[in-house]
């Protein structure tokens, strides 16, 4: 092998193994459908986008690590007010509960948006929200598929 050989192996091994940042996925994918986030470093928020890039869908949910399955009702208050004011929400709300032992699921339809809220009625009052949905209506979001559980649960963007 020749002398200059090696280090050209070297350089180009070094180019190889080098990480891609998202610049280079959406140079080669487009933008993401999905982003994840962290909150707290007890809970994540994972906004999927639509083709215009706005956000069409939030879920809001504690890390599957940690031991709390729960996570504040003011958190998540807070964070509804924050993706969609009262005054943005329009219309009057259509609301039901439903509810099956601790597990129950609260829902709230206004014309603009849809608020979806899964419950510990089992866990204290003050933190007993297992998850939140928030989803835009009339936007065109990509098809909820398997791989958003996963990605909640496994990844986050600091």
């Amino acid at each position: 092998m020749h002398s200059y050989a090696i280090p050209a192996l070297l350089l180009f091994a070094a180019a190889v193994t080098t990480a891609q940042d998202t610049r280079d996925f959406t140079a080669k994918y487009g933008p993401p459908e999905l982003e994840v986030y962290q909150v707290t470093p007890d809970v994540r928020l994972a906004v999927s986008f639509d083709r215009n890039h706005a956000a069409c869908r939030v879920v809001l949910e504690p890390r599957a690590e940690r031991e709390s399955r729960t996570m504040p009702s003011s958190l998540v208050d807070e964070i509804i007010t924050q993706f969609v004011s009262p005054e943005d929400r329009k219309g009057e709300p259509k609301g039901m509960m439903s509810a099956t032992g601790c597990a129950a699921m609260r829902s709230e339809i206004y014309d603009n948006v849809r608020i979806f809220r899964s419950i510990n009625m089992c866990a204290p009052a003050d933190r007993n929200v297992t998850s939140l949905t928030v989803e835009w209506q009339g936007s065109d979001c990509p098809a909820r598929w398997s791989a958003d559980k996963r990605f909640l649960n496994n990844s986050v963007r600091e």
